[in-house]
């Protein structure tokens, strides 16, 4: 019974560490209008720590809530968040297409397209 305990805290603890992506940088952009906004809006280009590498990704707040309302952009520099790698699924179901599918401090999802990792 023990060691089926700790197999478990092992795999929980791999699994966590697997979907754990760090901030290390946030900069606020205006994004060029686009059929969905008309106009100048706000955009933020991340850049995330994973696995040892570097990911920059941009999130565009006006896109993300025209799909997702409760979506933000509002991760924050030097926190962990958990996040997922989009899929055909969301695609599929008209969720918003994202390379990056994370979780802000209040369980909002903040949709990432990632440009580049290194």
């Amino acid at each position: 019974m023990r060691v089926a305990i700790i197999c478990t805290f092992v795999v929980l603890v791999a699994c966590e560490g697997r979907t754990s992506y760090e901030v290390l940088q946030a900069t606020t952009k205006d994004v060029m209008p686009s059929a969905v906004e008309p106009r100048f809006h706000r955009g933020i280009d991340y850049v995330l720590s994973h696995e040892g590498h570097k990911i920059y990704a941009s999130c565009d707040a006006t896109l993300a809530a025209a799909t997702d309302p409760s979506a933000t952009c509002e991760l924050l520099v030097l926190r962990s968040y958990k996040c997922e790698v989009g899929s055909d699924r969301d695609l599929l179901h008209k969720i918003h297409p994202a390379d990056l599918v994370c979780k802000d401090h209040d369980g909002h999802n903040v949709y990432l397209n990632v440009s580049k990792e290194q």
